[in-house]
């Protein structure tokens, strides 16, 4: 008997088709649970990989913690250092502005003390002038006097008064030129 296919003989075409089926079956099933296994493997592989990421970045995390610490404990070092020297730069300025203070003040009273020896030994010498000449006036009235009867003069030749500070200044020159001349004297009649 011939079928479709052409083939002839005697066995069901239909138990060679089930050995067929049956094998290809098998070997599905085989390939599903190698596919299994081989997912299963990878799934290991996976957990195993994720672990370990999770153990770097917790050792990572760790690692940065400390290093935070160390910075901050840095950090703190430095600005310690930096207030103490900032306390004894503050010191050391107020040191010595105090000793320029002093100093100063000690100039200051130096000065203060040689230009009252000075005025005590003009006004000693005038004093002695005034006693030797016999005359009573004092040299300052005298040179106010002198100083308003020119400036009076002044004022009618040129049509303006001086004022109370070119006054002054005149005055000052007057008083200058007389405590030389009384100190070159002086000099001269110690010789």
């Amino acid at each position: 008997m011939a079928n479709d296919t052409g083939i002839t003989g005697t066995q069901d075409p239909s138990a060679n088709v089930l050995l067929l089926v049956e094998g290809t079956v098998k070997r599905l099933e085989d390939l599903l649970a190698a596919s299994e296994r081989n997912l299963d493997k990878r799934f290991d592989l996976f957990d195993k990989m994720i672990a370990a990421e999770i153990a770097h970045i917790k050792e990572m995390r760790e690692i940065d913690v400390v290093a935070v610490g160390a910075a901050n404990d840095r950090a703190a070092k430095a600005a310690e250092l930096l207030a103490k020297s900032v306390t004894e730069n503050a010191e050391t300025l107020r040191t010595s502005v105090t000793k320029i203070a002093e100093t100063l003040a000690a100039s200051s009273a130096l000065t203060t003390s040689a230009q009252n020896e000075r005025i005590a030994a003009l006004e000693k010498i005038q004093n002695e002038n005034i006693g030797r000449s016999g005359a009573s006036f004092n040299l300052i009235d005298r040179v106010v006097t002198l100083e308003n009867s020119t400036s009076e003069t002044k004022g009618v030749v040129t049509g303006s008064a001086m004022t109370k500070a070119e006054f002054r200044n005149t005055l000052g020159v007057f008083v200058a030129i007389i405590a030389i001349l009384g100190f070159a004297l002086t000099y001269l009649f110690k010789r």
